[in-house]
């Protein structure tokens, strides 16, 4: 995908590298170090862990949080001077490509024994991870055209947005119906991603 939206779209060349750059900066350097300080103390196990709602603004909030201020800060001043819809597109492989990568390595390592795992275990968190990439996409086209157009009110509905996808991973304990959930936002996002070229392409002319 990386190569396609380069050679095809005349994407600018670093924007894959800003996009998994600000993930691992943002997510593994920053986030979840945080999270793990955090739970080791004693406001989070009295006013946290025993209140799902709060767990849910926690984990889910704070993930929208820093994903959407990097790319917010990515796009504000290190893609800058090419705010194109290839370029949001190309992040966005960025960002969410090196995610999935991040969150296959981790899976694998918590399965035992993976010849013996069914293969619908197998099968679904990379399924999963192929859908969430265009969900990530989708969210950089969101927060890009808000820093084109100057209209930072963007940053918000992506991070609300970002926290409403994350939030019924904590809420619901079946796998197939948050596989569904996810589906469904892959869908929707791939249908903003598509009419989102237009509109910017239209604002570039």
């Amino acid at each position: 995908m990386a190569v396609y939206v380069r050679l095809k779209e005349n994407a600018p060349p670093n924007a894959v590298l800003i996009g998994a750059s600000v993930f691992l900066i943002f997510q593994v350097l920053t986030r979840i170090p945080l999270i793990g300080y955090v739970q080791g103390t004693i406001w989070y196990f009295h006013y946290v862990s025993f209140n799902i709602w709060a767990m849910v603004g926690y984990w889910a909030f704070t993930a929208g949080l820093f994903e959407e201020c990097g790319r917010f800060l990515a796009f504000r001043y290190l893609l800058s001077k090419d705010l194109s819809w290839s370029s949001g597109v190309a992040y966005g492989i960025g960002h969410g490509g090196v995610e999935a990568m991040y969150i296959g390595v981790a899976f694998v390592s918590a399965v035992k024994n993976i010849y013996t795992a069914a293969p619908l275990t197998l099968l679904l968190p990379g399924v999963e991870r192929l859908l969430a990439l265009f969900i990530q996409i989708a969210l950089s086209l969101l927060v890009l055209y808000g820093v084109r157009n100057r209209k930072y009110i963007f940053l918000l509905w992506a991070i609300l947005i970002h926290t409403l996808i994350d939030a019924p991973t904590l809420l619901v304990h079946n796998t197939l119906l948050l596989e569904g959930w996810v589906f469904i936002v892959a869908l929707i996002s791939c249908f903003y991603i598509y009419k989102s070229r237009s509109m910017l392409d239209f604002q570039r002319e």
